[in-house]
């Protein structure tokens, strides 16, 4: 864990399956982001990442946040998993901390529209919906609530 600007702990840059929430036996599937992804991991396991500090750019500057993300994204992307119908989230946790709140998240897939966005506003609990209908899960609390982003999505899963 590391110690952010603002004094609260976060975790240091690191990858998790999804599939670890449910075993916590599995606590050795926690890998540090410089393992993940590779082509091989298994495309129907989601996967979270959390970049360090600095890469999140919450203790660096925005530029080295990008050169990080210009570098790690070809990892991803290359990836068996993105390849096959994959869907990246590219989502931050805090604005430039103006009174109209606003977050910038991407969504990146070979199936949606490039440039597109949307109107509406969204939550991170919307995020998080989208991400439980996109794998067939039920919504979880005020998720259940929450509009799913399917405009940003209307391409990914059409053939």
């Amino acid at each position: 864990m590391t110690l952010g600007a603002s004094g609260t702990r976060r975790p240091s840059s690191l990858c998790v399956p999804f599939t670890v929430v449910l075993v916590l036996a599995a606590c050795g599937s926690v890998t540090p982001s410089t393992a993940a992804p590779t082509s091989s991991a298994p495309a129907t396991v989601p996967t979270l990442m959390v970049p360090n500090g600095c890469n999140s750019m919450h203790d660096c500057t925005v530029s080295e946040g990008d050169a990080w993300l210009e570098s790690f994204m070809p990892r991803i992307m290359d990836s068996d998993a993105y390849r096959d119908g994959g869907v990246i989230f590219i989502t931050f946790d805090e604005d430039g901390g103006g009174d109209d709140t606003r977050v910038a998240t991407l969504v990146v897939s070979e199936g949606a529209t490039p440039g597109l966005a949307s109107d509406r506003d969204y939550t991170h609990y919307s995020l998080l919906r989208t991400v439980q209908e996109l794998l067939g899960l039920p919504c979880l609390a005020e998720s259940c609530n929450a509009e799913p982003m399917n405009d940003l999505l209307e391409d990914v899963g059409s053939d």
